[in-house]
């Protein structure tokens, strides 16, 4: 028996470690990031605009390997994301705490004005931001899945039955059922879990009874909690 985790393992700490150490857990996401070159007409949209909007961990990373101004302001929605981007020396960040782009919209429209140029650093598969500011959406990395890269999960997904599945987003979702397609023997007797109410809306569509935490804080580790002491 074992669980796959459709999360990086570097996501969870100790203690959830230590508890799902005990199930075999398999840690497998199912993307492959590739950045994307910062090339001088992102930074003249850059210099050109008020501020940046970040939602994504991934468009932190990227920004932070920029050369894009230490002083201008930029939006992120996590205290996490604030304290990563002050680490490398950006010095003007604002955290707007919302649940999802809905909020994000409405707060920066309280915000903004109409006229106010904005940018908005997301992947290749996200969906822009649509503000009643003036939003540039700039990729700077691709999420990427290939039929090569699905071929290499099911390698490491081996010969193991799994009796407990986490998933993350809804694209790890797609990308996961196409494996659950090919290996069904292997998911058999699967209980499912997600951290995102948007995939589980999906998976509920589809008939993947799930779980997902009642709490929004720590809902990661309500979810680790779930996984490793449900029989």
């Amino acid at each position: 028996m074992a669980i796959l985790l459709t999360y990086p393992e570097d996501k969870f700490d100790d203690e959830m470690l230590l508890e799902l150490y005990n199930w075999n857990p398999v840690f497998l996401p199912l993307k492959r990031i590739k950045y994307l070159p910062w090339i001088k007409q992102k930074y003249q949209i850059i210099d050109d605009s008020l501020a940046i909007v970040v939602t994504s961990m991934l468009a932190i990373q990227a920004l932070v390997k920029s050369d894009v101004s230490l002083d201008k302001l930029i939006y992120v929605i996590s205290p996490g994301a604030a304290r990563l981007l002050r680490q490398f020396h950006f010095t003007n960040v604002f955290v707007l705490p919302v649940e999802n782009q809905q909020q994000l919209i409405s707060d920066l429209n309280d915000i903004l004005a109409e006229d106010d140029q904005i940018v908005f650093l997301k992947s290749n598969l996200a969906k822009e931001l649509n503000a009643h500011a003036q939003v540039k959406n700039i990729d700077v990395y691709e999420n990427i899945w290939t039929e090569a890269d699905e071929k290499k999960a099911i390698a490491k997904i081996g010969a193991a039955d799994f009796t407990k599945v986490l998933i993350t987003s809804p694209i790890e979702f797609y990308r996961f059922e196409s494996i659950e397609e090919k290996i069904p023997q292997q998911f058999m007797t699967a209980k499912y879990y997600t951290i995102d109410h948007q995939t589980k809306g999906i998976m509920d569509g589809l008939g993947f009874e799930n779980y997902i935490p009642k709490h929004k804080r720590n809902i990661l580790k309500q979810a680790v909690w779930k996984i490793a002491r449900e029989k």
